[in-house]
């Protein structure tokens, strides 16, 4: 592994032959700031990135019609949903669905059972969340607007306390923070196997023109 960022990472997304990430850093008078960086993987560089540039690649064009009604727009995972829109979704289980140009077309707050979900990846016409607290995944329908499929069992867990989700081609992975594990979960028949394994805390896992992206406790690693 190539470690291209250390610690405080809070937020990663893909780019065009790599990725792009916000760091929490302490100014000289002790004040929190968000640093942004790019990383290139066919130059193997790291370079400053604007704010202006994850706000494009996170929310699209209509980024700043969209950011002002957020509280937060580095935690929120967002989705560009196959018919324009932009799903939003929260730690504390507040999703929103905005049109391409902006407009607030639907707002919630899902839970499974009692448990917030957490992040999320889309799935044709779905929405897979993670839900951490009850180590499960769901499946969210958007026609229905409710939980229709669920993954897990809270009393034997299938996942350790699932915090991310991504769907690449016919599979989920899933990355377990208490297990330190990447589970893959078959879209064609929901069997979950491990797919990777490492030696800490596992928060976000990427793929990008075959190239694989960790965030782990420790930092930002390209497999």
């Amino acid at each position: 592994m190539t470690r291209i960022a250390s610690q405080n990472i809070v937020d990663l997304l893909p780019i065009h032959k790599g990725v792009i990430f916000v760091k929490k850093e302490i100014t000289k008078d002790e004040r929190i700031k968000a640093s942004f960086f790019a990383y290139d993987t066919q130059t193997q560089s790291l370079s400053s990135a604007t704010k202006n540039a994850y706000l494009i690649t996170k929310f699209g064009s209509a980024a700043s019609v969209i950011t002002p009604h957020l509280a937060d727009y580095i935690s929120c995972g967002v989705l560009k949903l196959k018919n324009g829109s932009i799903f939003i979704c929260y730690k504390s289980g507040e999703i929103g669905i905005f049109s391409d140009k902006g407009i607030l077309l639907f707002s919630d707050d899902v839970y499974y059972h009692e448990y917030p979900v957490r992040d999320c990846t889309d799935d044709e016409d779905s929405i897979w969340f993670t839900v951490p607290d009850s180590n499960q995944i769901v499946c969210y329908s958007l026609d229905k607007k409710r939980i229709t499929l669920r993954i897990g069992d809270d009393t034997n867990p299938t996942f350790g306390r699932p915090l991310t989700i991504e769907k690449i081609d016919k599979h989920l992975y899933v990355c377990c923070k208490s297990e330190s594990a990447i589970k893959r979960v078959s879209l064609d028949n929901y069997t979950v196997e491990t797919y990777k394994t490492f030696d800490e805390p596992l928060y976000k896992y990427l793929r990008i023109d075959g190239n694989e992206f960790v965030l782990l406790e420790s930092g930002l690693y390209l497999l």
